[in-house]
């Protein structure tokens, strides 16, 4: 014996009674077919309607698509922890999302360590759209990729003169995070001598445009992210 289909939208708003009475489809629309034991079952429903050769409508057609897995795929992501565009099950993960949030609301530097390809970059994003400095610049630059000479130059700026070829004045990766955040790429590949002045930077929030005698105040007031691999 066939039975009707029963959906809550049957007697008060009706897609197909709708397309034939407007002449306009509806496309999946959401709904919910209510079985004979009460149980509901997610379904898109779109309608559209049936003319003769001279354009007059002869009926109407409405097709329904079952969405149990996707509803059930949606609660699943919504039991799982998330904090920006990561998402994970794994409970050390979920440890850390669970921290980001404070994390992202301070302005002290943060060390994000993990082995490459782990998306020590992912994090630092994260955290920087989810804190105050969101509107500003997140700005990166891969440390192990530059020599000293130049990723001095890079990260701190050089006024006109300051070596050959500076013929004009240049800011540098810090000036340019201004009020945003700075991730420091392979920070651990930095020479010790660079990496004395970067600490001047973190705790004292100046820095010195190579060939300035002048300190340049950072008014970034966020973060600086720097990411390491894990050995």
């Amino acid at each position: 014996m066939l039975r009707g289909f029963k959906a809550n939208i049957c007697e008060d708003d009706c897609c197909l009674r709708q397309t034939l009475e407007t002449g306009k489809p509806n496309v999946h629309k959401t709904a919910y077919i209510i079985r004979h034991d009460g149980k509901r079952i997610p379904i898109s429903i779109s309608t559209a309607v049936l003319r003769d050769q001279a354009g007059k409508i002869v009926g109407g057609v409405e097709t329904f698509r079952n969405l149990t897995v996707i509803e059930a795929l949606r609660k699943e992501l919504k039991q799982r922890s998330s904090f920006g565009d990561i998402i994970s099950k794994n409970a050390r993960i979920q440890e850390i999302l669970s921290i980001l949030p404070q994390v992202a609301l301070s302005d002290a530097t943060v060390l994000v360590q993990g082995e490459t390809g782990t998306g020590k970059e992912l994090f630092a994003r994260a955290i920087h759209t989810s804190s105050p400095r969101k509107r500003g610049p997140f700005v990166t630059i891969n440390c192990g990729a530059l020599p000293d000479t130049l990723l001095e130059s890079e990260l701190f700026g050089h006024v006109a003169g300051a070596f050959t070829d500076a013929r004009r004045d240049r800011a540098g990766r810090f000036a340019l995070a201004d009020r945003g955040t700075i991730f420091l790429d392979e920070v651990g590949d930095v020479s010790p001598a660079l990496q004395v002045r970067l600490l001047r930077v973190l705790q004292e929030k100046t820095f010195e445009p190579l060939g300035s005698a002048q300190n340049a105040k950072s008014r970034r007031q966020g973060h600086s992210c720097h990411e390491q691999e894990a050995h």
